[in-house]
């Protein structure tokens, strides 16, 4: 008997996913042995929605559920 296939879909996080995007960034600081303020995670979390920052996060989401994240940031480096 075979599973059905997953159904993943990459997209923009919402502010709406706060509480599923707060476990992984804790495991993402257990895995890398840090231990962030709640003022860091607050400050992060909100510079993903600020227009002013490069700051983005994508993440895999299968139906409600939130499998990882990753965040990124754009910038420009000039010259030609």
């Amino acid at each position: 008997m075979s599973n059905p296939p997953l159904t993943v879909t990459i997209e923009q996080v919402k502010e709406t996913d706060f509480s599923l995007w707060l476990p992984h960034w804790r495991d993402y600081q257990t895995f890398y042995k840090v231990a962030l303020s709640e003022a860091i995670t607050q400050t992060t979390w909100h510079r993903f929605f600020d227009r002013q920052e490069p700051l983005y996060c994508a993440v895999a989401r299968e139906g409600e559920n939130l499998l990882g994240f990753v965040h990124f940031s754009s910038f420009h480096l000039g010259g030609n």
